[in-house]
């Protein structure tokens, strides 16, 4: 097998390697995707769908990086909605009537605004949903949906930021 790869003695050796190679990756491919809409399916299961709704209408309160949404108290365990899965810069809105996060850039059609219901409380770490920055520069606001308790974490760009957006959220929960 070794003879039929080496390009000087073989010229479609090279030929063979680069399929081989592409046929492995391709493989590779399809067992992770399959392994998202496995994930995907059983969130939907879990968690219902993600209601979106159109942004506040006053200018939102500040932009920060959505680090991903997890289960409740784990740094590790995502929620695999397309809604919520990934990071993704946003803009925030504080409200008595809980908190709404929009993705940058926001779509065309409308409708692309994330209301976290229940949003009951917040607290800043270093580390949330794989990722990890400077101490103190991520809120993590834990919220409801589908009848359990989930976290999304916001990072921004310093430990001040971060303090002043947790003291607002829960200060609005009063």
């Amino acid at each position: 097998m070794r003879e039929l790869l080496q390009s000087h003695t073989n010229p479609y050796g090279e030929i063979l390697s680069l399929v081989v190679m592409l046929g492995v990756f391709g493989i590779a491919m399809l067992s992770m995707r399959r392994g998202w809409n496995k994930r995907r399916a059983a969130a939907l299961i879990r968690f219902g769908n993600v209601a979106l709704t159109d942004a506040p209408t006053r200018e939102p309160d500040g932009t920060a990086l959505c680090t991903g949404t997890t289960t409740a108290g784990s740094r590790a365990e995502r929620v695999a909605l397309p809604e919520l899965f990934g990071r993704w810069g946003c803009q925030y809105w504080v409200t008595p009537q809980g908190m709404f996060l929009r993705r940058q850039p926001p779509t065309a059609n409308g409708g692309d605004t994330l209301h976290l219901v229940d949003a009951n409380g917040a607290g800043v770490t270093g580390a949330h949903a794989g990722r990890a920055v400077g101490a103190g520069r991520i809120a993590v606001v834990r919220w409801t949906l589908g009848g359990e308790d989930v976290d999304t974490g916001l990072q921004f760009r310093s430990a001040e930021e971060a303090d002043a957006f947790v003291e607002r959220l829960n200060g609005a929960r009063k």
